[in-house]
Formats: C-alpha cells, structure tokens, sequence
C-alpha cells in the first residue's frame, strides 16, 4: 500500500495555475516588450520600485526561466536569492510570488487582493462563472459567502456530527484490508456525507452514486481545460463559433462541461425542492434553509453544489495525506492507536467527532499532517484588481498573486530547524498558541478562505 501512496494537492489549484497562465502567455506575447516595460516605467514614475526577482530575458521575460511544474519548490528556491516577494514578468504576464505568511496575511486582507483570474474557456464556455472559487469579487460571491457563513459555520457545524458518525463506519468497512491508494474510497465517503448533509438521505440513497459520477466527470473535465491553452481566452469572440464547425473542438468540449456543470448546479437541488413541497424531504441544509429571508434560493443551490465539488477534493485530499503521513511514521501511528483506545475506541465503538477533538495527539497529529502536506500547496492565485505598493515595491494592477503555501508550512523562520520533520509534538508544546492556525492557513487567505475548514475534517 505504502508505495502506491503520495502527498495528494487538491486537483482545484495546479491546473488552474498552469491553465491561468499559459493562456495569459500567449495573449502577452503578443505584446510583450510593452508590457514587460510598462510596470518598471510605472513604479519609476510613483518613486517605488519593482520587488526582485529572477533575471528577465528581452521580450519573453522570464518565459524560458518559469518551472514548468511543481512551481512551490521554484518559488522556495528563489526565496534565498530574492527574499519573501518576488516579482515575475512571462511575456507579459505579471506576478508576485509571496514567500512570507505575514506579507500574505498583511496583503489578502485588503480588498483589493480578492479578485481572481478571468478566462473564457473556463469561465464562460465550461460553466463555471457563478462558482465562488474562481467568481470575481461582488454580489454574487458575497451572497455565497454569507450563505457558507450561515451553513457551515463554526457554531453551526457540530450539529452535522450525527450525519458524519453513520459515515464513519461504511469508510473503515471499505478500507479494512484494502491495498493500494484509498483516495477513491475517501472521495465517495466524503461524497456521501455532503451529499445527505446539503440534500437529504433520501436523494443519497436513491441518486448517490450518480450524483458523485457526475462530480468525478465534471472535475476531470474543469481540470483537464485548465491546464491547457486556449485561443478563445485571447480572441473571445471566438466563443460564438458553432460547435459543428471544424477546429471548434473547444466549443464541444464547453458544451459537454455545460450539460454537466447544469445537472451538477439543478438537479439534487430540484429533488431536493420538490420533496419539500410533497412533505417528503428529510433533514438537509436544503430543508433547513430553503425559503429563509437570509439569502435567495440560488445562492443557497450554487453553495451547496461548490460544498460538495470542492468540499469533496479537499477533504479526500487532507486524509489521504494523513494516512500518507501515519504510514511514514508508525511510531506516531503506534501512540495514536494508544489514545483512541485509551478514549474507548474499538471494533465495537466508534469515537464521536466531539470525542476525538478531546484527543491532543490526534489533534496534534493531524494538524502536522495539514501543515507538512497541505492540500492546497499553491492555493488558488489572487488577482489585485488595483495597483498597490508595498514597503517600497510596486505591484502592478492585474498581477497573479501567488500565495506560497507549501513553503509558509515549512519556513524554518515559523517552525524552526526541524520544520522539514513529521514532528505533531510542535503542536503540544506549550507555546503551541503562537503557531499559525491549521484551521485558516491551509485553506487559503483574507475573503478567499475556506470556511471552518479545519472543523469540517
């Protein structure tokens, strides 16, 4: 089992990091020396100056320079030459890596820091402009918000603690005696909860396993286009083409991203509906909230259909890592048994999640899981959607904001010289209150951050 196991990154970040960008290479090549002159001409200007970064070639930047994958371990490597914010120009294309959790946290909590990259193909065509991860800043993505707020906050989600004790023990069946990568079986036990908690048991027993096809469909698809170039997010209008028409295979594959993207978004929801109407619908986020002078009835449908497919991806992605980590490191593995049997665990009894958060080691070891394999290693780029300067430094307006997750989890600046060790005692050390919160940090920054994330796992 342990060697078909590997740190897992949510699917949701690389490809649209690689996607995000390669489009916008091509489009900026077209004017590169423009825009690779403009931004150091504008902070002359303002009297601030560009932060530095790795040496830019004429014309294409730093094009040939750029990682082609794996992009935290490039951006950790130039944090010892550039330092904590560092600025990147690939034919055009402006960004700013920030190697430094407090210049993060001191940058995303402006609004201005909130926008996200904006492509046609993904967007538009693939039908995914009303999802909140990637939705630019304004009503709708506040609305979402406040429903994510309402449904899922921290006062309101150990009331779902019943809904994930029934789960619990269909997981250890399906994982017990299985052998090689659990990350499928994580995926639709993870599936089950979201789908009974956001629609009810009934639509799960009867649509569940459709219902999680049509996740894992749609996903492959969203991530597939992501991390490819398309014309139509240089010349947009390329998007009124005919699906039929040759060459247009974009157009197809939008369509095809659509038809699924609508199901996902409708389908659960209407059944969902029309049991309350008919009286027949059981407990759900649906039932609870469906109506309420709180917010409107789309918004509630659109943040229960991204809970479940992003929800799904990160919280499968957390606990494969964590079994990835307990794997590595059977000693831990040994003295956390101890502690769940020492809380009454056993064949017979299954722990309740407000037990097991009474349990310091697990705790602890989980959130060392959290911090030495996030899910999110790269996060989800920011877009500032006006120019800023920051001690000194320009950051040009549009400029992809690169938070650098996987080197903020392991900065020896925060966590000390061991910080590249399994090492969940850090986390019992008396001082354990000074370490960046498990619960926020991995989960993105300012307004972008996953709500109560670290409560749900």
């Amino acid at each position: 089992m342990l060697s078909t196991l590997h740190p897992r990154d949510s699917p949701w970040t690389g490809p649209i990091l690689v996607g995000t960008l390669g489009t916008l290479v091509v489009f900026g090549s077209l004017t590169a020396y423009i825009s690779s002159r403009t931004p150091d001409a504008r902070a002359r200007r303002i009297g601030a100056k560009l932060p530095p970064g790795p040496e830019r070639s004429f014309l294409v930047g730093n094009l040939f320079n750029f990682p082609r994958k794996r992009w935290f371990e490039t951006f950790t490597k130039w944090s010892e030459d550039f330092g904590d914010i560092i600025y990147v120009n690939v034919a055009g294309v402006t960004m700013v890596v920030l190697n430094s959790l407090e210049i993060t946290q001191q940058l995303t909590s402006k609004p201005i820091y909130n926008g996200r990259p904006y492509k046609t193909m993904t967007n538009e065509l693939m039908y995914t402009n009303h999802v909140m991860i990637v939705a630019q800043p304004g009503p709708t993505f506040n609305e979402q918000r406040k429903v994510f707020r309402k449904v899922l906050g921290a006062q309101v989600v150990s009331s779902y603690d019943g809904l994930i004790e029934q789960n619990i023990e269909p997981l250890l069946t399906a994982l017990s005696g299985y052998s090689g990568d659990p990350y499928p079986i994580l995926q639709d036990a993870v599936g089950a909860v979201i789908i009974k908690l956001g629609y009810g048991d009934k639509i799960y027993q009867e649509h569940g396993k459709e219902l999680i096809d049509l996740n894992v469909r749609r996903m492959k698809l969203i991530n597939t286009t992501f991390a490819k170039f398309w014309m139509v997010d240089i010349f947009p209008s390329l998007r009124h083409i005919p699906a039929w028409f040759p060459g247009a295979g974009f157009r197809r594959l939008g369509q095809e991203a659509t038809l699924l993207g609508k199901k996902a978004r409708y389908w659960a929801f209407g059944m969902a509906e029309q049991a309350m109407k008919e009286g027949t619908a059981d407990d759900s986020v649906v039932r609870r909230y469906l109506d309420e002078d709180v917010f409107a009835n789309d918004q509630l449908r659109d943040a229960i259909a991204l809970m479940y497919s992003t929800g799904v991806d990160t919280t499968s992605t957390a606990i494969d890592n964590l079994i990835y980590s307990m794997l590595l490191h059977p000693n831990v593995q040994r003295r956390v048994h101890a502690e769940l049997d020492g809380a009454g665990a056993g064949p017979d009894r299954i722990l309740s999640p407000s037990e097991i958060e009474r349990l310091p080691l697990f705790q602890a070891v989980f959130k060392e899981s959290l911090r030495w394999n996030p899910p999110a290693i790269n996060g989800v780029p920011h877009v500032n959607t006006q120019e800023d300067v920051w001690n000194g430094y320009y950051i040009p307006k549009g400029s992809l904001i690169n938070c650098n997750i996987g080197f903020f989890m392991r900065d020896p600046r925060i966590w000390g010289e061991d910080s590249q060790e399994f090492k969940p005692e850090r986390f019992l050390d008396v001082d354990s209150d000074k370490l960046p919160d498990m619960g926020s940090v991995p989960f993105g920054f300012g307004r972008r951050r996953v709500s109560s994330a670290y409560k749900h796992f």
